[in-house]
C-alpha cells in the first residue's frame, strides 16, 4: 500500500475521521484500488497494465 494511503488510513481514529477519509463513493473506490493494487492496476499473474477501474453502481444497475 502506498505510504501516503497507509498514513491516511492509520490516522483514522473516530467515526468522523472515517467519514472524512471515505467522503464519497469515488474516494472509497480509490482507497480500495490502492489496497488491492498498491503499485497501480497491474495484473500480478501476467503484468498487464491496461486494466479497467472497479465498476461503480451504474454498471451493476445496468447489468441487472
Amino acid at each position: 500500500m502506498p505510504e501516503t494511503m497507509f498514513t491516511a488510513l492509520s490516522n483514522i481514529r473516530t467515526a468522523e475521521d472515517m467519514i472524512v477519509a471515505f467522503r464519497d463513493e469515488e474516494q472509497c473506490r480509490r482507497v480500495l484500488e490502492g489496497m488491492v493494487w498498491p503499485d497501480g492496476r497491474i495484473c500480478p499473474a501476467c503484468g498487464y497494465k491496461r486494466s479497467i477501474a472497479i465498476a461503480g453502481p451504474r454498471y451493476w444497475q445496468a447489468a441487472l
